[in-house]
């Protein structure tokens, strides 16, 4: 009896383990997220990112696609191994700011229709849902 709850206990935590603690389980399935500001600044092209599944982030910049891989427990951020087509346009210079920025966000908040990614200086990008 005793090894039978100690492997039932054993399991539990295992799957307990395995729950996605990343920032797609803090947001609403299906929602695209467009960034409005960087820095305190209003963002002036299209830039947008998206959380499909467990650690995934993808997006589409004024000129690329890209993809990029988050593995830390929310509400800490952490993009990872971020890559991207190589099209050029005239976005393209506010599209490498938002790739640098991306990759020095170490946290991210997500009330409602808004998502605010934080870096160790407190320098902000600002996105809304629709």
């Amino acid at each position: 009896m005793k090894l039978t709850l100690f492997l039932a206990a054993a399991l539990f935590g295992l799957v307990e383990c395995s729950k996605d603690e990343t920032v797609s389980a803090f947001v609403p399935d299906g929602k695209t997220w467009y960034a409005i500001s960087m820095k305190g600044r209003p963002t002036t092209t299209e830039i947008y990112v998206e959380f499909p599944e467990e650690g995934v982030i993808r997006g589409k910049g004024p000129c690329n696609t890209f993809s990029a891989t988050q593995t830390e427990p929310y509400p800490w951020f952490k993009a990872e191994n971020i890559v991207a087509t190589k099209a050029a346009c005239r976005g393209i210079q506010e599209e490498q700011i938002f790739f640098i920025r991306l990759g020095m966000v170490t946290e991210i908040e997500v009330a409602g229709t808004v998502m605010i990614m934080t870096d160790k200086d407190g320098d902000e990008i600002v996105f809304e849902s629709r």
